[in-house]
Formats: structure tokens, C-alpha cells, sequence
């Protein structure tokens, strides 16, 4: 468990050669606390590519459901 905004956030992780994912789950509120990506891999021309990117959960209004804030596109 770590602390991701003030709530306990499981962490699970994920790793093989060349990517690396990363993921806080914060049960209490049934939302994702964090989420971070890194990939390395060979690209046209024989370029090197790194790839990252972290994601991270900004609030959780109180009293809302996150099931209840998604909208359709």
C-alpha cells in the first residue's frame, strides 16, 4: 500500500524487457490514483524509442460516484 493524494492505493506492477506499467488502485474510492508507462524499442530507421507517461488522479469531489461522472462520447 502507498499513499497517492492522502488515500491508501494498492500498487501493482508489471515489468518485461523493454516496458514497464505501474498502476495504484485506491479502493476506498474506487478510482485510479496513478498510472505510469515506460517503453523502450527499436523504430524505423533503426531509431531508439522511449516512450513515458505518468498519469495521476487530480480530486474525487465528495459525494459523487465516479461510475456517475462518466459521460458519453
Amino acid at each position: 500500500m502507498e499513499s497517492v493524494g492522502g488515500e491508501d492505493c494498492l500498487r501493482l506492477e508489471g515489468v518485461r524487457a523493454g516496458l514497464s506499467v505501474r498502476q495504484w488502485h485506491c479502493a476506498s474510492s474506487g478510482t485510479l490514483g496513478r498510472l505510469e508507462y515506460e517503453a523502450e524499442y527499436g523504430g524505423p530507421g533503426g531509431a531508439e524509442v522511449k516512450e513515458r507517461y505518468r498519469l495521476e488522479r487530480a480530486s474525487v469531489s465528495h459525494g459523487a460516484h465516479p461510475a456517475n461522472e462518466a459521460h458519453a462520447v
